[in-house]
Order: C-alpha cells, then sequence, then structure tokens
C-alpha cells in the first residue's frame, strides 16, 4: 500500500542528524522518505528510506527529481538541517482531512532553545515583527491564516502529489530562492488552489550565523526577489513589509537630500523602533543591546542593495527576456 506520505530532503551538507532521526521518530501516518545525497555519499540503511544520488546542485531540480519518485499522496518537504517533532507527520494529516480545500500547508519554523550567539542573532533579526523578515514562519506567536507567497519556506512544507504535478514542481529556472513562493503564486493564481498557514505544525531549524555568509544569502535571495519584479510584478502586491521598504526608503532619501539635518531624527527614530519592537527578544541577551541596531542596519541594508540589484538586473537584462528565462505558464 502506498504511503501516506513522501518526505524529500536534500541532504547537500553531508551531516544528517538530527534530521534523520527525528524523521524515523515519527508518529501516526505511513510514510517514505527520499533523501537525495551528494555522489559518493551514504545514509544509514532503513526500510522507509529511498536514497537518491545526484550531482545537479539546483535544489528545484533535486526536489522535483526526488518529487517524481514519490510513492505518497502528499510530498512533504524539510531542509537537512532542521529537526520535527514526533507528531510532525500526524499534525500535517489532521490538518489535511480537516481542510480537504487546500493543495499545500506549512507552518514556522523556529531556531532551536540554544544555539550560539551569532544564530540567536540573526533569529532575533528575523523574528523581530515589522523590522524583521515580515515574515511569520520565523514566530511561534502567529495564526492560522490563508498563506501568501513568501509565507511559507521549503524546510517546512507540504504539498498534495496531484497539485504539485498540477504545477509542475519548483521552478528549477528560479534553482534557490523564491521557488517556494513562485510555487505558492502560480498555484493560487493560475489554479486557484489554497494554501494556509499553521502555527502548530512547526519544526526547528537552525539559523545561519549574522555575518558575512549570513548578508550574502540574504543579498541572494532579495536579488531574486528583485528580479522576479519583473516577471510577476503581482506576487508581491500584498507583502506589507516590501511595500513599507518600497516607499520608506525614497522618502527616506528625499528627506535627507532635501534637509541633511533630518538624518539624525531619522537614525534616532531607527534606534527607538530597534529596540522597542526586538525587546522581547533581545533581553534574554541584556549585554548584546548595542549588537542589536547596527545588526539590524546592516540587514535592511543587505535587503535594499539586494532588491535593487536585482530590479536593476532584470531592467538592464530586458523585462522580456527575463520572464522567458524565469517565468512559467500553468494553465488553469
Amino acid at each position: 500500500m502506498a504511503p501516506r506520505f513522501s518526505v524529500i530532503v536534500l541532504f547537500d551538507r553531508d551531516r544528517p542528524e538530527p534530521c534523520l532521526s527525528s524523521l524515523l521518530g515519527q508518529t501516526g501516518p505511513a510514510f517514505e522518505i527520499i533523501a537525495v545525497v551528494n555522489p559518493g555519499a551514504s545514509l544509514p540503511a532503513h526500510p522507509r528510506l529511498r536514497s537518491l544520488s545526484e550531482a545537479d546542485r539546483n535544489p528545484a531540480r533535486r526536489r522535483n527529481r526526488a518529487a517524481a519518485l514519490a510513492e505518497g499522496e502528499i510530498l512533504a518537504f524539510l531542509d537537512d538541517d532542521a529537526a520535527a517533532p514526533a507528531d510532525w507527520l500526524a499534525t500535517a494529516d489532521r490538518l489535511f482531512l480537516a481542510h480537504p480545500e487546500l493543495a499545500g500547508l506549512g507552518g514556522p519554523n523556529l531556531a532551536p532553545r540554544e544555539c550560539p550567539f551569532f544564530e540567536w542573532l540573526s533569529d532575533v533579526i528575523l523574528g523581530t515583527p515589522y523590522l524583521g523578515s515580515g515574515n511569520p514562519t520565523y514566530r511561534a506567536d502567529g495564526l492560522a491564516r490563508t498563506a501568501r507567497p513568501g509565507d511559507m519556506h521549503l524546510c517546512n512544507f507540504f504539498a498534495r502529489r496531484e497539485c504539485f504535478q498540477a504545477l509542475h514542481g519548483f521552478n528549477e529556472g528560479l534553482g534557490y530562492g523564491a521557488e517556494d513562493s513562485e510555487f505558492i503564486y502560480l498555484g493560487r493564481r493560475r489554479r486557484n488552489y489554497g494554501f494556509g498557514f499553521f502555527p502548530e505544525l512547526w519544526v526547528t531549524h537552525r539559523r545561519r550565523p549574522f555575518g558575512p555568509s549570513y548578508l550574502r544569502q540574504r543579498f541572494r535571495l532579495r536579488r531574486q526577489n528583485g528580479k522576479l519584479l519583473w516577471v510577476y510584478p503581482d506576487m508581491y502586491g500584498k507583502n506589507p513589509s516590501l511595500i513599507a521598504g518600497l516607499i520608506l526608503v525614497p522618502l527616506l532619501a528625499v528627506s535627507v537630500w532635501l534637509a541633511p539635518v533630518l538624518l539624525w531624527a531619522w537614525a534616532a527614530l531607527y534606534l527607538a523602533a530597534v529596540w522597542a519592537l526586538s525587546w522581547k527578544r533581545a533581553v534574554e541577551r541584556p549585554w548584546a543591546l548595542l549588537l542589536i541596531p547596527p545588526a539590524f542596519l546592516l540587514h535592511h541594508l543587505t535587503y535594499a542593495l539586494g532588491l535593487g540589484f536585482g530590479w536593476l538586473e532584470g531592467l538592464l537584462q530586458g523585462p522580456r527576456q527575463l520572464r522567458a528565462r524565469l517565468g512559467r505558464s500553468v494553465q488553469p
């Protein structure tokens, strides 16, 4: 009998734990694990585990090839640096049964309770409302809601297999960055599929330590978003953080150009907002209070540069050519 779930994990780091143990310890519905590994890598033998050796580094292609082997009714996606609680699949099963209208669902990916300082700092930035990522997936205090593009990530994502196939999987032209957002966008826009975000469907997920590696990743992701503004202009139309940034950054630049003294007023307002909104997390390590504002500033500058660079790159390449290369049509 076919399993209810096929769990797909890219073991790119060649470090299976604690991800693999958390999956093998799942309770509830029948499942299989399809592990995509690098050539030459191996995982412990287990009846539920199938390995797919794949040299191609394109994560969208790797997941699509694993999905083509899947036998489960529902595809579940987890990252190899994440770990799922024992009832992760049971919770997803209950939610799918309660919401037959949904094609996919997901929930938060939360930093481990104990993590090194620079991972904690990244988590403070990502999870701070309004000034952080603006994404509910980094917080445990969210509410169940209809998911929009960007609300759910592939470290904790589920899709009915027939819906995944109807959307032709993830966009291999994108590869890494925004392929999950585009999948949700196309499902909602072209197929009228519903997607749900549920806070009880959580996993723990390591954060990239704040520093050059974190900033490079954020720049790369926002650069992808900037290019996609040309491909799908309405995809981020209801993203409040993006809209606020697109309004505030030009406003700040123009106001400072007209009256340079306003820079100090803006800086004071920014500092007050950072401390006020991140206070609940900042008090966990009070000695870090002075480091949090400059970290936020670097984060926001990286976001702005990434979006601007991606948008300009799309303009110079030609929006039509960019749409032909990155966009795709999914007929209703």
